[in-house]
């Protein structure tokens, strides 16, 4: 993501963002997810929220 902003509450968490591409394709991305941990730090959360916003934009892309 080029630019991005991130939330985070306890058991919340969220990113919304562009992603900016060589060619002029922009794509705006936002994810949201839930856990049942209140712990700050949740990478395994913060890994789906990019395959997510990966995923998506990679569909878009696709021909």
């Amino acid at each position: 993501m080029n630019s991005g902003k991130t939330a985070t509450l306890p058991t919340l968490r969220a990113e919304a963002g562009v992603v900016e591409y060589p060619d002029g394709g922009r794509y705006a991305v936002a994810a949201f997810t839930r856990a049942a941990s209140t712990a700050a730090v949740l990478p395994a959360a913060d890994a789906v929220i990019g395959a997510a916003a990966r995923i998506a934009v990679d569909a878009l892309r696709a021909p």
